[in-house]
């Protein structure tokens, strides 16, 4: 997934962002602004949505995560249809092809699989 070309939507008035050079007291960054408020003349639209480096960074490391638990999940599937017969006994293969971790209390188990898919069991 390539996101630099992931789209970023202003929550306000739902117009994209758009990567604007900003030069402030001869420091020029970069930052991304809602368009509706940059072509506030043109749009019409006062949008109060914030110029925020970070909240893209944070968008666009969700969309990653995401993406990675797509691919995860996409996996797994195409690994439990290769299988031809009933699981009807513990395999640790498959134990370690599906399971992510087990977090062991005292009252319970925490079974987190790979596919993000979290099950508790009482102990």
């Amino acid at each position: 997934m390539n996101l630099t070309r992931s789209r970023v939507f202003c929550a306000h008035c739902g117009d994209i962002y758009r990567r604007i050079a900003w030069n402030n007291r001869g420091y020029r960054s970069i930052v991304w602004r809602c368009v509706s408020r940059v072509e506030k003349k043109k749009s019409g639209i006062d949008c109060p949505a914030r110029t925020l480096r970070e909240e893209r960074q944070s968008i666009l490391t969700e969309a990653a995560l995401k993406h990675d638990l797509q691919e995860r999940m996409e996996d797994l599937i195409s690994f439990l249809d290769e299988q031809t017969e009933a699981v009807t006994e513990y395999s640790e293969p498959l134990a370690r092809r599906l399971i992510e971790k087990i977090t062991v209390y005292d009252e319970k188990l925490v079974v987190e699989f790979k596919s993000g898919l979290t099950v508790e069991v009482e102990a």
